[in-house]
C-alpha cells in the first residue's frame, strides 16, 4: 500500500488557486496536486502545486543539500590515538581522584589544551 500526500484537484471550491505557483500553468480537473499553507500578514495563504512540479523542485533542493561538501571520514594515525586516549585516561583519574578544586581545575584545563593540540594535529 502506497501513501501519496498528494490531493486531487477540484475545481468547485478551488477556483481561485488555477494555476501551479511553481510553472505558472493551469490546474486540470482531477490533476494531483501539493497544497502548501503558510501565514503571511496574518493571513493563511495556500499555495497550488502541481505534484511533478514540487517533486523536481524537492529533488533538486535535496541535491544541493545532500551533495555540497564532500564527505571524508577523518583518519587518525594509530600513535596520535593512543597519545588521546592516554590523555583523556589522565583527565578521567584526575576528576576521580578529586582533592583540593582548583588544583584538579587547573591540571583538567592544562589536559584539555593538550587533548586538543593533539586533535588539531
Amino acid at each position: 500500500m502506497s501513501f501519496s500526500f498528494a490531493m486531487y484537484y477540484h475545481p468547485d471550491y478551488q477556483k481561485r488557486y488555477g494555476k501551479c505557483r511553481i510553472c505558472h500553468q493551469g490546474i486540470e480537473n482531477g490533476a494531483k496536486i501539493m497544497v502548501g499553507t503558510g501565514y503571511f500578514h496574518r493571513h493563511l495563504v495556500r499555495n497550488h502545486n502541481h505534484y511533478d512540479c514540487w517533486l523536481e523542485i524537492v529533488m533538486a533542493r535535496a541535491k544541493d543539500w545532500f551533495f555540497e561538501f564532500d564527505y571524508k571520514p577523518r583518519r587518525m594515525a594509530p600513535e596520535k590515538k593512543a597519545e588521546l586516549n592516554r590523555l583523556r585516561a589522565k583527565r578521567y583519574y584526575i576528576n576521580q581522584k578529586g582533592g583540593d578544586a582548583n588544583e584538579v581545575l587547573v591540571k583538567v584545563t592544562d589536559l584539555e589544551k593538550r587533548i586538543a593540540l593533539v586533535k588539531a594535529r
